[in-house]
């Protein structure tokens, strides 16, 4: 897995865009060349790239041991929070649904949220190696259920929507998908 690190070659600081690899750090946050934030993000064909963030203020906290990380979670329930504009579901119950992962491409079906203690992958990893876990709401998954029914979350750390699909192979495999990653079968 590659590492999120700054480069210092004429490439990477010569232009606006952060000067990271948008690969090496696959939907984060950095500041860029210019001063501004910009955010990696999956373009159709697969490959990640930099794209600048509406303007906004990210306050910057001191890590212990050193470093800072950015600080642009927000707990549900908080007024910062209810603030945020959800975007509506791009996809309802049942709706078949594609993804492409390293040049394969995986369908699914889009199904309601499971209940507490279903064994669900995380981090839209479909490959061989992925990381299990027991889906609970209440056990810190930085989300939160903004429309009930509609298979989906809402993803605080991200601002971002994501659906739990049923995918055909592996079967029996239900992920928890960013919706940008997700195109409605036909």
């Amino acid at each position: 897995m590659p590492k999120c690190i700054k480069h210092t070659t004429k490439k990477y600081t010569s232009r606006n865009s952060p000067p990271f690899g948008a690969s090496e750090c696959k939907n984060k946050r950095r500041k860029g060349n210019n001063g501004k934030f910009w955010i990696s993000k999956r373009m159709s064909n697969g490959v990640y790239r930099w794209f600048p963030l509406a303007s906004k203020t990210v306050k910057k906290r001191k890590m212990t041991g050193g470093g800072e990380y950015e600080d642009n979670w927000r707990p549900y329930g908080s007024e910062e929070q209810k603030l945020i504009k959800h975007t509506a579901p791009k996809f309802k119950v049942g709706d078949r649904v594609t993804t492409l992962e390293k040049g394969v491409q995986y369908d699914g079906t889009v199904i309601d949220i499971p209940e507490d203690n279903t064994v669900v992958v995380y981090d839209n990893d479909l490959e061989e190696k992925y990381y299990e876990g027991k889906w609970s709401l209440a056990s810190n998954c930085e989300c939160h259920v903004d429309d009930p029914h509609s298979g989906s979350v809402w993803f605080e750390a991200n601002n971002d929507r994501k659906f739990f699909v049923a995918f055909d192979k592996p079967e029996g495999h239900i992920d928890l998908m960013f919706e940008r990653d997700l195109n409605k079968l036909e």
